[in-house]
């Protein structure tokens, strides 16, 4: 198959997408509002199966092209490719470009998207880990993965709406950077790692010639899977796409984020491992420190109770975590002398402070309001791994909503969270 044969197909899949265009403003494009008939709902199916059928067929010409050259010893030229060497072009312009081609997909979709931002977008320069970023070649349901600078916005937009993208904190990058203590896989593989908590053993002294001791790890393996979480269908009117001061990304950004954040925080939470991810309540351990409904009879000794419970190692990096509900009746307690065990802030950029420790607000906790809430937690979240399969997915459903002339938007993200150490978080419970 030559390049010729190719570009005559690029050049018919044009015509049928003038035609389908066409055909679009005659149904919407008046004054008046109405639906496809018959006859234009029938020719509309036909012209659509079309466009699939030439889609896929470039697809497979393009590749059998591709490899044909890479037997023959040689590479297939960069616009076949859509490739080009690393580092050819600074960080700033690969990230203009990008969120350039971004906008352009999520305002016209595959099918009316110029080629360059196509290109651009199943580039691996502008995507991760190598991995290409179109989802699959079916321009109905086409798809893209969203970077990582922009993966990594959609975690700070979860933090808002979620304490435990909160609680586990961040981590320095190679570059020294700090980016959100995330676990990213390119694959939605089983992921098993062994679960460690050697606190309980030490070492030993011994003579000159003397043989050490075996001693085993204390512990087992955990394993993560990769559910699948939705923002649900996001829908906006084909008059805010074409609305120039309209930013689509980051709205899209915002809303996926928002959305998936509040599900995502909910079975990190009280999550019970069938068909979601493992909550931290469930792994968590009992302090053995309990009170009445309401903190009725709570004291400062019963957090010093809580907070010793937990093994140095895990302490030193502890935090609280409850309820805004909870916080409101924490506040109000003092020690014995009057003082409040709780601090307000005196400095911007300084947390507020509980029993001398930063603490992080979790809605999706039980409240002290009822009995047998695991409600309050201490410890050192960072041990609680939440896994990302490769980055957001970004859908967009040109038919589905067209009786209603608006454009449907779904966001997908693949992860599963477990607390690896449970001896590192222990709770509090209501009697």
């Amino acid at each position: 198959m030559s390049v010729s044969k190719i570009n005559q197909l690029m050049q018919e899949r044009r015509k049928v997408h003038e035609q389908m265009t066409d055909l679009k403003k005659e149904v919407f494009g008046g004054d008046e509002k109405r639906t496809f008939t018959a006859d234009e709902e029938a020719k509309w199916a036909k012209l659509d199966s079309r466009y699939d059928e030439l889609d896929k067929q470039i697809g497979i010409e393009e590749r059998h092209l591709e490899r044909e050259r890479t037997i023959a010893g040689q590479q297939a030229p960069a616009e076949l490719r859509g490739d080009q060497p690393k580092g050819g072009m600074a960080p700033e312009e690969r990230a203009a470009k990008y969120g350039s081609a971004l906008k352009d997909y999520l305002i016209n979709g595959v099918r009316d998207m110029s080629e360059e931002s196509r290109s651009v977008l199943v580039r691996p320069q502008f995507a991760n880990d190598e991995k290409r970023t179109m989802v699959t070649t079916n321009a109905a349901s086409a798809g893209f993965l969203i970077n990582n600078e922009y993966g990594n916005q959609l975690i700070e937009i979860m933090k808002h709406y979620g304490g435990m993208f909160r609680a586990v904190g961040t981590r320095p990058n190679e570059a020294g950077e700090q980016v959100p203590n995330v676990l990213r896989t390119s694959t939605g593989a089983p992921w098993s790692t062994p679960r460690m908590d050697d606190t309980a053993n030490i070492g030993e002294i011994i003579g000159e010639n003397v043989a050490a001791s075996d001693q085993d790890l204390a512990g087992d393996r955990f394993e993560l899977g990769s559910y699948i979480f939705s923002s649900k269908a996001i829908k906006l009117s084909y008059a805010q796409l074409q609305d120039d001061a309209f930013n689509i990304t980051s709205y899209i950004n915002r809303v996926s984020g928002t959305r998936i954040g509040r599900r995502a925080n909910v079975a990190f939470t009280v999550g019970t491992g069938t068909n979601e991810p493992t909550g931290i309540i469930e792994d968590a351990q009992d302090s053995g420190v309990t009170f009445a409904a309401n903190g009725a009879g709570l004291s400062q000794d019963d957090f010093i109770d809580a907070e010793l419970s937990v093994d140095e190692a895990y302490r030193q990096m502890g935090k609280w975590m409850f309820a805004t509900e909870t916080l409101k009746i924490l506040r109000k307690m003092e020690d014995t002398e009057g003082r409040k065990l709780w601090e307000p802030s005196v400095k911007a950029g300084v947390p507020s402070l509980f029993m001398g420790r930063e603490y992080v607000i979790n809605d999706d906790l039980p409240t002290i309001a009822t009995s047998s809430n695991k409600s309050i937690l201490f410890g050192d979240f960072s041990y609680y791994t939440i896994r990302m399969v490769q980055d957001l997915m970004v859908l967009r459903a040109n038919e589905r909503y067209i009786e209603q002339f608006v454009v449907g938007f779904f966001g997908y993200q693949r992860m599963d969270g477990k607390l690896s150490v449970p001896q590192a978080v222990k709770y509090m419970s209501v009697a």
